[in-house]
C-alpha cells in the first residue's frame, strides 16, 4: 500500500471517484457528497509529537488522510489485526472476561495457517498500545495488571487514530511485507462519550474508504447497546457487527466468534479455505455469537450484569 500525498493540498486529498475529504480533527471540510462533516481541533498536526502509548486524546494531533494506491506484490499469506480493546471505566466488572476472551482470541489464531501481525490498542478517554504489528505469536498475554479498567469511552477517537496510524505504519513497508488482509476488530461496552477528535460520520468516511478502495475488514463487537445499528452507521457490515451480553460467558463467546470470522477472512486472503472457514465466511458475527452462547450454561448466556 503506497501512500501518495496531495500536490494540491496535503490536508485534503482526493480520492478517485469522490470530492475530497477532510482530514479527521479540524477546520472546515467535507464527507464524500461534498456535504461539511463537523471536525474538531488541531488539523493536519502530527502524530509524531505524540507519545506511542499511553496518550489522552486531548493531547493529540491527528495527522491528515492521504491517498494512496494499492499494490499488487502484498504478502498474500500476511493479516494485520488490530485489536481495539475498550478498557473504560464500566468495564471493570468485567475484567477477567475481557482479559480471558483476548487472551483466547491470540491463542486460537495461532493455529491459522499464514502469517499475522497483531496491534492491540486499549482506550478509555486515553489511548495505549500494547503491542505493535508483532508477530501474532510473540504477543503477550493480558493479566489484571496490563488491562486496568478506568476513565471514559473515546470510541471514535480510538478508532480513527487507529486507522490512520495503520495506514501511515503499513505504506512505509516493502510491497512484499506488507499484509494483503486488513482486519480492524472492536469491542467496547458502551455508548461513545469521550471523543474530542473525530466525529461518527467522519469516522463513517474512513471506514467507506478503506473498505472500498483497500479492502480491509472491519469488525464490530458491542454491549449495552445495539451493536448492529451502531455498525452500520459507522459503515461497518453489518454481518460483521454483533451484539454482547453484558456477562462473563457472553464476552468469551464473542471472543471465540470474532476469532472464528477473523480466521475464515485470514483463509480467504491467502487461498487455504477448508469446510469450516467457509461455513464462517457464510455467517454473520452475531450468528456465531449466539452459537458460541449456545454452548454455554443457560443462565450464563441469557443472564446481564449491569453496567
Amino acid at each position: 500500500m503506497n501512500l501518495s500525498v496531495s500536490s494540491v493540498n496535503p490536508y485534503l486529498p482526493p480520492f478517485p471517484g469522490k470530492s475530497s475529504i477532510s482530514p479527521v480533527g479540524g477546520g472546515g471540510g467535507g464527507g464524500g457528497d461534498g456535504t461539511p462533516l463537523p471536525m474538531a481541533p488541531h488539523a493536519g498536526d502530527s502524530l509524531l509529537h505524540c507519545r506511542v502509548e499511553g496518550d489522552c486524546f486531548g493531547g493529540c494531533r491527528t495527522p491528515p488522510l492521504v491517498q494512496h494506491t494499492t499494490t499488487r506484490n502484498m504478502n498474500p499469506h500476511l493479516t494485520e489485526i488490530a485489536y481495539i480493546l475498550d478498557r473504560s471505566g464500566s468495564m471493570g466488572l468485567m475484567q477477567q472476561a475481557a482479559i480471558t476472551g483476548f487472551n483466547q482470541f491470540v491463542n486460537s489464531q495461532l493455529d491459522v495457517p499464514g502469517e499475522a501481525r497483531l496491534t492491540l490498542v486499549q482506550f478509555d478517554d486515553c489511548y495505549e498500545v500494547h503491542a505493535q504489528a508483532l508477530p501474532i505469536e510473540q504477543v503477550s498475554q493480558l493479566d489484571n495488571l496490563s488491562y486496568v479498567p478506568r476513565g471514559s469511552t473515546a470510541l471514535l477517537d480510538a478508532i480513527g487514530r487507529t486507522i490512520l496510524e495503520t495506514h501511515a505504519r503499513i505504506q512505509t513497508l516493502p510491497a512484499d511485507q506488507q499484509p494483503a488482509k486488513v482486519v480492524i476488530a472492536v469491542f467496547t461496552d458502551g455508548q461513545e462519550n469521550a471523543s474530542r477528535t473525530h466525529s461518527a460520520l467522519q469516522i463513517s468516511e474512513m471506514i467507506r474508504i478503506h473498505r472500498e478502495q483497500h479492502g480491509w475488514e472491519f469488525l464490530f463487537l458491542a454491549a449495552n447497546q445495539d451493536a448492529i445499528a451502531a455498525a452500520g452507521k459507522l459503515n461497518i457490515n453489518v454481518g460483521n457487527s454483533g451484539n454482547v451480553r453484558f456477562n462473563e460467558p457472553s464476552i468469551l463467546a464473542s471472543s471465540i466468534a470474532m476469532s472464528r470470522k477473523i480466521r475464515s477472512m485470514r483463509m480467504r486472503s491467502s487461498n487455504t479455505m477448508d469446510e469450516r472457514s467457509v461455513a464462517d465466511e457464510n455467517k454473520t458475527l452475531d450468528q456465531m455469537i449466539r452459537e458460541e452462547e449456545s454452548r454455554l450454561p443457560s443462565e450464563g448466556a441469557d443472564a446481564d450484569t449491569d453496567a
